[in-house]
């Protein structure tokens, strides 16, 4: 990927969870488009634009600390990191940096150099000082960037060369299986934009990693963080005209559009590696939640390109005339998985305790008829899954089994932990602290098409069978995500990508990042715990691979989420394009390098 994707830890992805994917192939030319010399060109007179169809608006594009996927892609534009991975091959390749780190013989050491032409936009060269102040960021205690913060769990310090303001090193402290990533894990910001006072600089970066508890009472630190996290860094577009990337932002019309412009300072203009490509003269991100009014503005040739198609509005694609003489129209893997999230520690008072218990849990898997669902509703465009690791990758369990759909065994566990019908009225209750408790949870899952409310619903009948009431309700990412920092709800749907490389259970599973962390199911296994630090330091592979089988063992063992499958990614992109390639990982198609070429 073009670091489209951080494929690290578990990058959150809160975002449509059915949409689709491509096939990896374009297609000849018709109607419209002439094939000449192995290019395709366009008869029209169209811009040089690409309109990229949203489902939702980000609700904020901070740098650091905000999380959803539409963020990403955009902000990978507009910012840059030392690293990349390359979305064609997945192998990691420099983007800010002059070349791939050398390592040391013990693994610790890793010696970067940037680019000699790496600069920002108005031509101050990027040197090593920005590197060593993004990563206080990263480290500084106040920041909202939690998910950030394990990136940097086994970093010692930076040094920079005295000699050269553009080579450092970077001292880890122990061997960690993502050490070689390290310049993958942020965006490199311009301190004048963000630290103009150089509040950070008062403080070392080994300070920031080891005396962060002090550093938080530092008044000038409160107050620099406050700014930091403030709705200006992730909203203002000025904000996004200082990074150093191909493009800037040039407009952000809210819940319509958000507009970037190539960056004609940008200092890697003309470079041939993809992720630095500046074709399009304006990327413009046209937000539309409606599934009808996507599928017209495809048909009317209003949206290029969309990767966010829901599988009911991609079959009527597929059967359209019009729309299969000006796309391509393809579906691909999707790095991400679909699971039901569930409280395991909820307070009891804004949320219930239905689910604390594993057996509870556990018997919501058996109710579930999920093999049966994906039949019917997804055929073809999805496949059972049990972990959150990937099934292709190479950490997967593949001996774990699902549990089979069995109501009596569901039955039976409810029993077994309290939930009995007591009152005939064919909800199971039970007395919770001298109340009694009606199981009738809320089930929160963000908008999508016909097929996933269909899903919804046949979610709902299962476990009414079994006694349990599931009130739905529709709730999008940035409505849900409050709730779940706040351990405010009961369940939710929703989706998130997955590594393709060696899989780190920490951010997700680990009972030490609940509440403040990623573990948003507040799941807690000691043995779990033990096994994840393990883990993240074996460097025999068989001794690993033993390790991370036994942890996906108890993870669905306990079942803090039930697992549902891997979707697709569904894809359109018009054939006005050259560079029109589907890919399975990140944005799945590089927006940068799509190329309009004109018949003369």
């Amino acid at each position: 990927m073009k670091l489209r994707t951080l494929h690290l830890f578990c990058l959150l992805v809160f975002t449509v969870l059915f949409v689709g994917c491509g096939s990896g192939t374009t297609e000849e030319s018709t109607g419209d488009y002439v094939e000449k010399d192995g290019k395709v060109y366009y008869r029209g007179q169209k811009n040089n634009d690409v309109v990229v169809h949203i489902s939702s608006e980000p609700p904020s594009l901070h740098p650091t600390n905000a999380r959803t996927s539409a963020r990403t892609f955009i902000l990978e534009l507009v910012f840059q990191r030392l690293l990349a991975m390359d979305i064609t091959t997945g192998n990691l390749m420099p983007e800010l940096a002059a070349a791939l780190p050398e390592r040391s013989a013990d693994g610790l050491t890793y010696t970067y150099e940037l680019n000699p032409q790496a600069a920002w936009p108005d031509g101050k060269a990027i040197t090593a000082e920005d590197v060593l102040f993004s990563v206080k960021v990263m480290a500084a205690p106040l920041v909202d960037n939690l998910n950030q913060k394990s990136y940097i769990e086994f970093l010692k310090d930076i040094r920079i060369d005295s000699t050269n303001n553009r080579r450092f090193w970077v001292e880890m402290k122990e061997y960690y299986m993502h050490n070689d990533n390290f310049g993958i894990y942020s965006f490199i910001l311009d301190a004048r934009m963000y630290d103009p006072e150089n509040k950070l600089g008062k403080y070392t970066l080994t300070q920031l990693l080891t005396d962060a508890e002090n550093i938080a009472k530092d008044p000038e630190i409160i107050a620099w963080a406050e700014t930091f996290n403030s709705p200006r860094f992730g909203t203002d577009v000025t904000t996004f005209q200082s990074g150093s990337g191909p493009y800037k932002m040039s407009e952000w019309a809210t819940e319509q559009q958000i507009i970037l412009t190539r960056n004609e300072n940008y200092w890697g203009k003309g470079r041939a590696e993809h992720n630095h490509s500046q074709t399009p003269d304006r990327i413009i991100y046209k937000i539309i939640r409606d599934d009808n009014s996507l599928e017209l503005q495809i048909k009317q040739q209003e949206v290029d390109v969309s990767t966010q198609l829901t599988s009911q509005v991609y079959e009527n694609l597929k059967a359209s005339e019009v729309a299969n003489e000006h796309y391509h129209i393809g579906i691909t893997p999707r790095d991400s998985y679909a699971f039901i999230l569930l409280n395991n520690r909820p307070d009891g008072i804004g949320s219930k305790k239905y689910f604390d218990d594993k057996r509870t849990r556990q018997a919501l898997a058996y109710a579930l008829p999920i093999a049966d669902m994906i039949a019917d509703i997804y055929p073809n465009t999805a496949k059972q899954t049990i972990s959150p690791v990937p099934i292709v990758n190479k950490d997967y369990n593949d001996k774990i089994k699902p549990f089979p759909f069995n109501p009596e065994k569901a039955r039976q566990l409810l029993e077994e932990v309290g939930w009995k019908d007591s009152d005939g009225n064919n909800i199971r209750d039970k007395m919770i602290g001298g109340e009694k408790v009606e199981f009738s949870f809320t089930l929160m899952y963000p908008p999508s098409d016909q097929a996933f409310d269909d899903f919804i619903q046949r979610i709902k009948n299962a476990l009414a069978e079994v006694g349990i009431n599931c009130i739905t309700e529709q709730k999008t990412m940035g409505a849900a995500v409050p709730m779940i920092r706040a351990q405010n709800f009961d369940a939710l749907v929703m989706a998130l990508s997955s590594p393709s490389l060696a899989y780190d259970f920490k951010q997700m599973f680990y009972s030490g990042n609940w509440p403040e962390g990623d573990n948003f199911f507040g799941f807690n296994n000691p043995e779990a715990d033990d096994l994840i630090e393990q883990a993240r330091t074996e460097q025999d592979p068989a001794k690993r691979k033993q390790i991370v089988d036994r942890i996906q063992e108890i993870i669905y063992e306990e079942q803090p989420c039930t697992f549902l499958f891997n979707p697709t990614q569904k894809i359109a992109i018009h054939k006005r394009f050259n560079h029109a390639t589907m890919y399975p990982t990140g944005d799945h198609v590089i927006l940068n390098q799509l190329e309009m070429i004109r018949e003369n």
